[in-house]
């Protein structure tokens, strides 16, 4: 009974931890929830830099997002420009395809930087001739270069 009893106190323990890594972070377009990834790198995924380019917007410039009083959950990865990709596994959209597909992602360091200038950043668009490819295939996955302590975006 004391190892069971033990083991509830732990597992509760590790269930408050983990559900403490959500981040939160206010925007001028409003809040965004982002998590830690399974390294311990700050991450945001599938935020729409713009509107969705569909109906009267289809083939205009992009239009900036909308602000929003909801809290955006940056958890996930969004979907893929649509597209007809013959590059290997793992670098295809696996989220599916949209004509919405004007996301980036965001990693950062695990920790904010105490230097007043920050973390350096990498902006990254991903190769693909216009016909393949997207910002949050596993190439283009920055988690590495957050644990060098450097913030890597990449776009759809």
């Amino acid at each position: 009974m004391i190892y069971f009893t033990a083991g509830l106190f732990f597992l509760a323990s590790v269930a408050q931890i983990f559900g403490q890594e959500e981040l939160l972070v206010q925007t001028t377009l409003g809040k965004i929830q982002g998590h830690y990834s399974w390294q311990g790198v700050r991450e945001w995924n599938g935020i729409p830099y713009a509107k969705p380019p569909v109906g009267e917007l289809r083939w205009e410039y992009p239009q900036y997002p909308e602000p929003s009083t909801k809290t955006y959950e940056a958890t996930y990865n969004a979907p893929g420009c649509a597209q007809l990709c013959k590059l290997p596994p793992g670098n295809c959209p696996t989220n599916g395809v949209s004509e919405d597909c004007l996301y980036m992602t965001i990693w950062a360091p695990a920790k904010p930087s105490a230097d007043p200038k920050g973390y350096p950043v990498m902006f990254w668009i991903h190769g693909g001739a216009f016909e393949q490819g997207l910002g949050d295939c596993a190439l283009y996955n920055g988690t590495n270069f957050a644990t060098k302590e450097v913030v890597t975006v990449v776009i759809n």
